[in-house]
Parts: C-alpha cells; structure tokens; sequence
C-alpha cells in the first residue's frame, strides 16, 4: 500500500484536475496492486522448473510482455481488462501478446518435437 500512496503523491496535482479522482486513483490502487501481484509471480517463476525451460523464458520476457502473458493466459484476463490494468490501449496489449509468443515459440516447438519422437 505504501507504494500506492507515493504514486498518488507523485501524481497529485494532475490527479486533482481530473473531474473523477476516485476513479483514477482506483485505478493507480488496482495497476501498483497487480504489478506487485506481477513481479512476485515472475519471480516465483523463475525458481520453477517446466522440464522443458518455459518458466525460465517466461521469467526472461521483457516486463510487459510478461505481464500481458500472464494475464491473459494464466489470470484468464480479456484485451480490454489487460489493457484497464497496465493502462494500455487494446492493440498494445496484442501486440505485446504476440511478441511474447513470437520469443516463446522456439521453447513450444522444441517441447513438441521431444513429445512426438516418444
């Protein structure tokens, strides 16, 4: 919570200009809330181990496109959420998504290669 209240600090005076200040700062609760929720995950993530090094490319990922894979794949998150939480437009978090599996498309091939020689 602490780190809410910097970012509300930080943003104050633009914030008081706004015509929906409780809006805006739920949603600055909700996206420090969800990175932090993000950040730990990742790092869970990283001390995993898939069998195969998905985690540990996952964890690799650039923070953003982590962040929309995770949403989107594993909190089950649509675009429009996604983008709501990370305070992205709906095409930023597709594209994102798709450079993510762009970088993590060599570690499924390899995966399903070792499956179909079994």
């Amino acid at each position: 919570m602490h780190r809410v209240f910097l970012e509300i600090l930080r943003h104050w005076d633009a914030l008081l200009a706004e015509s929906d200040l409780q809006q805006q700062i739920w949603a600055i609760m909700r996206r420090t809330v969800i990175a932090e929720s993000l950040l730990s995950f990742r790092e869970q993530l990283m001390t995993m181990d898939s069998g195969i090094g998905l985690y540990k490319a996952l964890g690799n990922l650039p923070p953003r496109q982590f962040d929309v894979i995770a949403l989107r794949y594993i909190a089950k998150y649509d675009t429009k959420r996604i983008g709501w939480c990370m305070g992205l437009t709906a095409s930023t978090v597709d594209y994102h998504c798709r450079k993510a599996r762009e970088r993590l498309s060599p570690i499924y091939h390899r995966a399903k290669k070792q499956e179909d020689t079994k």
